[in-house]
């Protein structure tokens, strides 16, 4: 099976000057899921070209680290999940 994990950034509808932020996870054959995450910032500050934040912008280094950091964790478990046979 393939699958993908990837961020997806829009502008909050609440709080219009901030980003949040989803994991997209997609499986061939299943419905994409979405998932929104506990990472904030700017929307100023945010990159819709490449899904995260823009360089040498507040808290940009932390928050990039954060997205890389979880994106990472949920692709190790599911390559996890893959190995295993499991059907998540």
């Amino acid at each position: 099976m393939s699958f993908s994990v990837k961020t997806k950034g829009e502008q909050d509808k609440n709080r219009p000057d901030f980003v949040k932020i989803s994991l997209v996870i997609f499986k061939t054959g299943y419905t994409r899921v979405y998932k929104v995450l506990p990472i904030t910032g700017l929307w100023k500050n945010w990159d819709k070209e490449i899904q995260s934040f823009i360089p040498k912008t507040a808290d940009a280094n932390i928050n990039n680290a954060l997205l890389s950091d979880t994106l990472g964790q949920y692709i190790q478990q599911i390559n996890l999940w893959e190995r295993q046979g499991k059907n998540w």
